[in-house]
């Protein structure tokens, strides 16, 4: 989830047909949430299998 949302960030800044919000596309900050949401989780199972 990650690795992807890191490719499709980038992929993203480079098209120029995109919707626009506080300086980023939408796909980029979409992008940004998986990222978030991906390195959450790692965290998350990380510490469970720390407590086991």
């Amino acid at each position: 989830m990650i690795l992807y949302s890191l490719g499709r960030f980038f992929i993203e800044g480079l098209r120029t047909d995109s919707l626009m919000f506080f300086g980023l596309r939408i796909a980029q900050l979409i992008s940004l949430a998986g990222i978030i949401i991906g390195a959450l989780g790692i965290i998350y199972i990380v510490k469970i299998k720390k407590k086991t």
